[in-house]
């Protein structure tokens, strides 16, 4: 994708300006270890801003309110009420980029094993 450009003219003394016009930026959101987890398991979600860095990150999770942080949230045991879309993007003064891909967590309840040893009893 090449920058567009556009001449605008100022109606106060005539003067021509030639702008660049850019996308916003697009962060990328990644999870590890994976976006389908277990109750009690650590999940990371990455938010890479590219040039944007040193930028607040606010996230979202299912279009409620956004939280601020850094480009990393971990949520250290996952529980039910963590599973969501989960969506971010940069904030530098009163510029926003674009919202990030989606990210879908899903929990599931605790795996069970269980374990049984059978003996032969003389």
């Amino acid at each position: 994708d090449s920058p567009r450009s556009a001449l605008v003219m100022n109606k106060v003394n005539s003067t021509l300006h030639h702008c660049t016009l850019t996308d916003k930026p697009k962060p990328a959101l990644t999870v590890k270890p994976q976006s389908s987890v277990f109750t009690g398991d650590r999940v990371t979600l990455s938010c890479d801003v590219g040039q944007l860095t040193g930028s607040t990150i606010l996230w979202r999770k299912d279009s409620k309110t956004e939280s601020t942080g850094d480009e990393t949230k971990t949520i250290e045991s996952v529980s039910v009420s963590d599973e969501g879309e989960y969506r971010c993007r940069a904030q530098r003064g009163n510029y926003y980029s674009e919202f990030s891909n989606t990210v879908k967590i899903t929990v599931k309840g605790q795996s069970s094993l269980t374990f049984y040893s059978f003996f032969n009893r003389r």
